[in-house]
């Protein structure tokens, strides 16, 4: 993958240049990680490829375009197949809080799969995580504010009480 982004952004820089326009890379959308869950890859192992997949984003882009903006990776959380312990979607979401660079659009546990235990979504699921992948886009990219999903707040406790679990989240904007 790394070697035909090299190349797409080549590419781009010629084709910008014969036009005498500026190429940017503005963005990368990734969405990958769930082989890696078959596989068995560890959280450490994860975050420690996807941090350095991120940096070599940035590094060729600015080095074959000239520009100066970093590349930022939009990505998602993976869903968990089977027993296996979330290690990606746990990679995933941690690389996003350490790195302004990289935002998480959204889990992807709520949009419809192929089947039961398939981590592949449908049709349908593609087209709303291009939804949630579109305002992440435009929030971070083009608007400039860090896009943060719906998420539950570390730093407030969850309060159990019986048959009742009450979750503090962190929600972007009032419904």
């Amino acid at each position: 993958f790394y070697t035909n982004l090299q190349y797409d952004i080549q590419y781009g820089v010629a084709n910008a240049n014969a036009l005498n326009q500026i190429y940017n890379c503005a963005a990368v959308w990734w969405k990958q990680g769930e082989a890696d869950y078959t596989n068995g890859t560890t959280y450490a192992a994860y975050l420690s490829a996807f941090n350095s997949l991120n940096a070599a984003y940035s590094t060729t882009a600015t080095s074959y375009s000239g520009q100066a903006n970093t590349v930022p990776v939009i990505t998602y959380q993976c869903t968990v197949t089977g027993s296996s312990p979330a290690t990606v979607g746990q990679a995933q979401w941690a690389a996003s809080i350490a790195n302004a660079n990289v935002i998480v659009a959204c889990p992807i546990y709520m949009l419809p799969h192929l089947s039961f235990g398939n981590p592949h979504l449908t049709s349908v699921g593609y087209d709303a995580l291009g939804g949630y992948f579109a305002v992440a886009h435009k929030r971070s990219v083009i608007d400039g504010v860090k896009f943060m999903p719906l998420a539950p707040l570390a730093t407030n406790p969850t309060i159990r009480q019986a048959n009742m679990v009450q979750i503090k989240f962190q929600v972007p904007a009032l419904p």
